[in-house]
């Protein structure tokens, strides 16, 4: 017997959805809000969920996450009576496994349940079997776990992987885990940094030559395809790859053959490819830095592996694991945290993922080099500020268990979307982005205020364009201010990574703002997508809920 809860605000669907279920045996439960529906669903674990979104609109899609992270990882059904308007399209891409269209018969509805809860079944199955090799993949939180069920589907074929995130989130450690949990373990392992592939030697690098090809070819060379014959080769940060490379890619990836440079005759190779990428690969897509078709080959299965700030649970054991391994590489005897240490490694927002928070644990097992116990004062002085700030104004630091995000619609959505963008973060001028505070100055223009110890504010004039708030951003901060230990100098790429995520944060409030959270509005004032806005509104969190 399945359990299946109904979200029915304006009651209209009670009546006839009730008496269905409980009639193909099974048991029912009806409430009026997403809030009343979550915590029931913590009291008791359910296995579909059946969403009235015309009642609920854009508030029951953003509710999406907090749904599907219910005990039992439930399968989401949306309601609708809207056949002209674009609701039942943003519900499919928000995330919904399937849309019934009201007036809807009693078969109907019992076939499209009765689907859904196989599938459900099938899945949580899988779950449960699987026994995959995590490596130095840490963590139990709901986040994590589906990535890991991801992985374990894309093991089990042999197709292209795309893996998805920011930097820092484990892109390579989730690459080797496919291969090693693939038919192709024990075979070569090749990776491929894309970033550091000069574009005149791309060819030869990755396709091999004959002796005398060019100068300085003094003999021949297998390319890095033909050494992960029979293995597994590794693109990370395919974004970066120079646009004449990615055409010499698309035969490769369709015939498994290629050309070294001079070769008479094509090469065979037998490989699996994954690759990853911390940009967002659809927009470049639409500006045209990523070929699309070579792109439509890369996403056969994607991975998106969340940023740690959306899997706060898992930052305890992942400490706790590097913490051992660092005293262990340093020859200490190993060191405990105290739990305020913890507290304070969970209120921050580690804008450079698991990566920086391995610095970070770094300089605070230096710190306390002679000590048997970890405290905050052991930290990087531009955490120990954040979480001072955190401490003392809790408001900008979320849980993420009551987190709502923007849904992130998949690239092409054009159409007329919900009417309201303004959230309770954005209209109270606030934004817990990674990096950045934002308040509202005089005028009530936006600012941003960096990490403990980094200086400067920017501000968009009153009345300013959209291009002149787009070109404002703070001014260069001292290194402790991009997130990074005092001792640490960051790489120009990290260091533009955290002042773009500061410069879109404050931006989209300001757009919020003057837009009066309109979706038409924003679209026409930023000269955004829809579906870009959500992307940005997602990544910085910045909340739907509340409407105007």
């Amino acid at each position: 017997m399945a359990d299946v809860l109904v979200i029915d605000p304006k009651r209209q669907y009670r009546a006839q959805l009730a008496p269905t279920v409980t009639a193909a045996g099974h048991a029912c439960r009806v409430v009026s809000t997403c809030e009343e529906a979550v915590a029931s669903g913590r009291r008791r674990p359910c296995d579909v969920v059946l969403l009235d979104v015309d009642a609920l609109g854009s508030e029951g899609l953003a509710c999406l996450p907090e749904l599907a992270a219910m005990r039992g990882q439930p399968e989401v059904l949306a309601l609708t009576a809207e056949r002209a308007g674009t609701r039942a399209e943003d519900a499919i891409r928000a995330g919904v496994w399937d849309v019934l269209l009201h007036p809807f018969t009693e078969s109907a509805l019992r076939q499209v349940l009765e689907r859904c809860l196989y599938h459900h079944t099938a899945k949580v199955a899988l779950i449960g079997q699987a026994n995959i090799k995590r490596g130095d993949i840490i963590g139990a939180s709901l986040q994590l776990e589906r990535c890991l069920h991801s992985l374990g589907v894309a093991a089990r074929t042999d197709t292209n992987v795309l893996i998805l995130g920011e930097t820092g989130t484990g892109k390579e450690l989730f690459a080797r885990a496919v291969h090693e949990n693939s038919e192709r373990a024990g075979r070569g392992f090749i990776v491929v940094d894309c970033t550091n592939l000069p574009s005149t030697l791309a060819e030869s690098i990755l396709f091999g030559h004959e002796r005398g090809s060019f100068t300085g070819a003094d003999s021949a060379r297998d390319g890095l395809f033909k050494q992960a014959d029979g293995g597994t080769i590794f693109l990370d940060e395919i974004g970066d790859l120079d646009l004449s490379v990615q055409k010499s890619l698309l035969r490769v990836l369709q015939e498994r053959t290629f050309r070294p440079i001079s070769a008479r005759n094509e090469v065979r190779s037998d490989f699996r490819l994954v690759a990853a990428t911390n940009c967002d690969i659809e927009d470049m897509v639409r500006r045209g830095a990523f070929r699309k078709d070579l792109y439509h080959r890369l996403k056969t299965r994607i991975i998106q592996l969340p940023a740690l700030r959306e899997r706060r649970d898992d930052i305890e054991p992942l400490a706790r694991h590097y913490v051992d391994r660092i005293c262990r590489q340093h020859r200490l005897a190993a060191k405990q945290m105290s739990p305020d240490f913890v507290d304070a490694l969970q209120l921050y927002h580690w804008p450079g993922n698991v990566r920086d928070l391995i610095n970070a644990l770094h300089y605070a097992v230096q710190a306390a080099f002679a000590e048997q116990r970890l405290y905050p004062q052991h930290l990087p002085v531009e955490i120990r500020g954040h979480v001072m700030r955190a401490r003392r104004d809790p408001s900008p630091v979320r849980e993420p268990a009551e987190e709502v995000h923007a849904p992130a619609p998949q690239a092409g959505g054009n159409g007329s979307g919900p009417s309201s963008l303004a959230g309770a973060s954005g209209m109270q001028g606030t934004s817990s982005a990674p990096g950045a505070s934002v308040t509202y100055g005089p005028g009530g223009t936006a600012g941003t205020a960096g990490p403990a110890g980094g200086g400067g504010t920017s501000s968009s004039g009153p009345g300013g364009s959209p291009a002149a708030q787009s070109s404002t951003c703070p001014p260069p901060a001292p290194r402790e201010g991009f997130g990074f230990a005092n001792e640490v100098f960051p790489s120009f790429r990290s260091a533009r990574e955290v002042t773009m995520d500061r410069m879109e944060s404050a931006y989209l409030v300001e757009l919020i703002r003057r837009s009066r959270g309109e979706i038409a509005s924003a679209i026409a004032l930023s000269g955004l997508s829809r579906a870009r806005l959500y992307e940005l509104l997602q990544k910085h969190s910045i909340s739907l809920r509340g409407g105007n």
